[in-house]
């Protein structure tokens, strides 16, 4: 049995869960729902690079690097804001602020 194709099943399904949490919620649970799925297109991309244009760039290899280090960083985001909002009962905020910062450093990167 290949435990990456189960483990990116796990990932994914990790995702869906929180991805489902943060319908109706603030911010919150939309910090992780992205680090999770920015988790399954780091485990996708390295098994994808054989097959991507510019194979040799060094860019393009560095991409899957550069998506899981974001994952990381959102996702521990989301659940350092997860413990400070419910100790102070907030949870309001803007999740398109979460989608397009999120994009914004991925691009930038």
């Amino acid at each position: 049995m290949d435990w990456h194709v189960l483990q990116l099943v796990l990932w994914l399904i990790a995702g869906i869960v929180s991805f489902y949490f943060s319908f109706g919620n603030a911010r919150v649970w939309t910090s992780i729902a992205v680090g999770f799925g920015l988790i399954v297109i780091g485990e996708l991309l390295p098994q994808a690079i054989p097959y991507l244009p510019g194979v040799g760039v060094p860019r393009i290899e560095a991409m899957s690097y550069i998506v899981g280090t974001i994952s990381i960083l959102v996702m521990s985001h989301g659940f350092q804001e997860y413990y400070v909002f419910s100790r102070t009962l907030e949870f309001e905020g803007n999740k398109g602020m979460v989608y397009l910062a999120t994009l914004g450093v991925i691009i930038a990167s």
